[in-house]
């Protein structure tokens, strides 16, 4: 067999460990290009788009993903202004959940059934089996980490496979294991499809949109779906599905061209949103069935169990103050009051309590000082707390869907990184 050595063309440093409050987008998900290095002990080494992947993503591995933002002794010798700013690194915190592992699993599963689909070099007697492709529902409250989770766990591949030769004969090609598109209220089917067309040339460095353009409506659907194919997507990941119409003509088109991706085109499809986002499928009988047998996640907000523990841990590690609070029960009770284990939520009022005593020059805070910093906080959501407090799930996503809330957040523990 003919290997290539590795060769990174980009790689695009996320900026971790830096101390810029508001990161861009290639900065939280670095865009790596490669050459193919094939697996030469796998399950399908016969396949180049599966045999080119790294190895799956161990629990060990995937738990090893946590990290929380450095904080040195110069930094507690800052200003309270320069601390201020040092807070929000908060928001790029992650952490590991139980949970991680199974979505992680989902995802791999996907990603093998795509490309098991679209194996280039079939033997001559094999039938393409399309259909093996998957479709898979991941829902849950706003800020709850969906997001975050998607994009740490797919920048663990290659963003970019590029494909010379095989098992010693020519096969030139271009492999994109996930892709990333949000849906919008206003999204048309058109809209959508001029996205992937945008992500795609973000991720080539190509001019696939300017070409979509050119093309009349009735057109732009193939066109996407050939260039899809000839670059080898192999998940196609939509956030914010819940933006969609119920029962519109536009929402019954979009979801008919994921439908068919799934079933003829060998890709699979992650629908990413709330918990409306189950209710949408639903409302379009057999077009959803691909999405929505028994192939969902539904990613739900930390009761007080080792993840809220373990939440909490990291969240009180994060302190910029000279004289740091002490992680007690009644500090943790109160995050949960207010939060409902929303880890988001949770890390704005850590955020907002540092700031508030920084800004009257002091270097710990009370139990007090949290409550009035997460009321503060949590003031313009306050009929979605109220929501959360009285344990009535049922209309948080409507309300939430109104608000603007920070990334998901998910930080990690490192006990003795205080003082690095």
């Amino acid at each position: 067999m003919t290997q290539t050595n590795t060769l990174t063309a980009i790689d695009i440093p996320s900026a971790a460990g830096t101390r810029i409050p508001v990161l861009s987008e290639n900065e939280i998900h670095a865009i790596q290009r490669i050459e193919a290095n094939y697996r030469i002990n796998c399950l399908f080494c016969d396949n180049p788009l599966i045999a080119s992947l790294p190895d799956p993503l161990s629990a060990h591995r995937i738990r090893q993903l946590e990290t929380l933002p450095m904080i040195h002794n110069e930094d507690l010798e800052s200003s309270g202004l320069e601390r201020m700013l040092l807070v929000q690194q908060i928001r790029r915190a992650f952490i590991h959940r139980k949970k991680n592992i199974a979505v992680s699993n989902k995802l791999m599963t996907l990603l093998y059934q795509a490309y098991h689909a679209q194996n280039p070099l079939l033997p001559a007697n094999a039938t393409p089996d399309p259909s093996s492709a998957l479709g898979l529902v991941f829902c849950g409250y706003p800020g709850i980490g969906k997001r975050t989770l998607l994009r740490k766990l797919t920048s663990q591949y290659p963003t970019l496979i590029y494909h010379s030769h095989f098992q010693d004969q020519l096969f030139f090609a271009r492999q994109i294991p996930f892709l990333f598109v949000q849906a919008k209220a206003t999204t048309r089917v058109k809209d959508l499809l001029m996205s992937i067309l945008e992500r795609m040339d973000r991720i080539t460095g190509d001019r696939l949109a300017e070409n979509g353009s050119l093309h009349r409506d009735d057109l732009l659907q193939n066109y996407v779906i050939n260039e899809m194919k000839k670059h080898y997507i192999g998940v196609l990941i939509v956030e914010n599905m819940e933006h969609l119409g119920f029962r519109t003509k536009e929402t019954y088109a979009i979801m008919s061209f994921l439908d068919e991706l799934i079933t003829m085109h060998g890709i699979s499809v992650v629908y990413v949103g709330n918990d409306k986002t189950r209710f949408l499928l639903g409302t379009f009988g057999s077009l959803s069935m691909s999405a929505t047998s028994g192939n969902d996640v539904l990613f739900e907000a930390m009761t007080k169990n080792d993840s809220w523990n373990h939440f909490t841990e990291c969240l009180f590690q994060m302190q910029w103050l000279k004289d740091p609070a002490i992680r007690t029960n009644e500090l943790t009770d109160i995050l949960y009051k207010y939060s409902k284990g929303i880890a988001s939520i949770a890390a704005r009022a850590m955020i907002e309590v540092q700031v508030l005593s920084l800004q009257k020059n002091q270097e710990t805070f009370t139990a007090k000082d949290l409550e009035y910093a997460a009321e503060c906080a949590l003031r313009t959501i306050s009929k979605e707390i109220g929501t959360l407090r009285a344990d009535n799930p049922q209309n948080v996503e409507a309300e939430m869907d109104t608000i603007h809330l920070w990334s998901d957040l998910e930080p990690r523990r490192h006990p003795n990184q205080r003082h690095a």
